[in-house]
């Protein structure tokens, strides 16, 4: 989902575009005075300072354009990076910038704080609607999020109920190709006797020869039948005796 874009006001967006143009026009000049005065480290320039006390991470978010500086601040800052080089301390500490160059560097710094306040109400009303879409946005996702939630949660219940549907289905399936095993397993075969009890309670009917006679157990039934009695065996032609 593609970030909405808060709508800010015309007027708001050109209040807020003239100050930040003057600020890094004013940063600019700014950094010009730094490197004339022979570009002084910030450690070196903030234990120089007097009053009021500068520091590296406030000489940082001064000559990099992040926020504009204090008017006390910038003129200790003009003070320093202008004071003559060759000084001992207390003398360095007792100098003062020329008053046309501290009137100039105020009145950069005054038309910079006008744009400043003119831009205040613009940028809370920005930074007001910049919160109002990312709120909607977190409620949006939110909602997105319990959506899906939901249908996975449906989709698993649907999953579980076909595979028991299945499962289920399966069962009946197995059971009913079983019992017409069983019943085929008990009907007797076409044209051959009914099933009898043999060895412990379970016997079988003899089998009837070529004969007509019943086969005496323990003997094939294709086997020749046993001579009549009396009757003389011969053998056969072109056997010897």
């Amino acid at each position: 989902m593609a970030a909405e874009e808060p709508e800010v006001e015309p007027q708001d967006r050109e209040a807020i575009e003239a100050y930040e143009g003057a600020l890094a026009t004013f940063t600019e000049k700014l950094n010009l005075l730094h490197i004339s005065g022979g570009c002084p480290a910030y450690a070196t320039v903030a234990s120089a300072s007097v009053r009021p006390r500068l520091t590296t991470t406030g000489l940082n978010e001064m000559l990099s354009g992040k926020r504009l500086p204090l008017l006390e601040s910038l003129l200790e800052f003009v003070r320093i990076v202008t004071t003559p080089s060759g000084l001992d301390k207390p003398a360095a500490e007792k100098f003062r910038a020329d008053p046309a160059l501290v009137d100039q560097w105020r009145g950069y710094w005054q038309d910079v704080k006008l744009l400043q306040c003119r831009a205040q109400p613009a940028n809370k009303r920005v930074r007001a609607t910049v919160r109002e879409v990312h709120d909607n946005a977190l409620r949006e996702a939110e909602a997105l999020r319990h959506d899906a939630h939901a249908e996975a949660e449906r989709i698993r219940t649907n999953a579980e109920a076909d595979a028991e549907r299945l499962r289920e289905q399966a069962r009946k399936d197995a059971d009913g190709i079983l019992e017409r095993a069983r019943e085929t397993a008990a009907v007797p075969l076409p044209n051959g006797p009914d099933p009898q009890r043999v060895g412990r309670g379970v016997f079988r009917a003899a089998l009837p020869t070529s004969t007509g006679r019943a086969q005496p157990r323990g003997r094939s039934r294709h086997a020749p039948p046993w001579p009549e009695a009396g009757c003389e065996t011969r053998p056969s032609a072109g056997r010897h005796p």
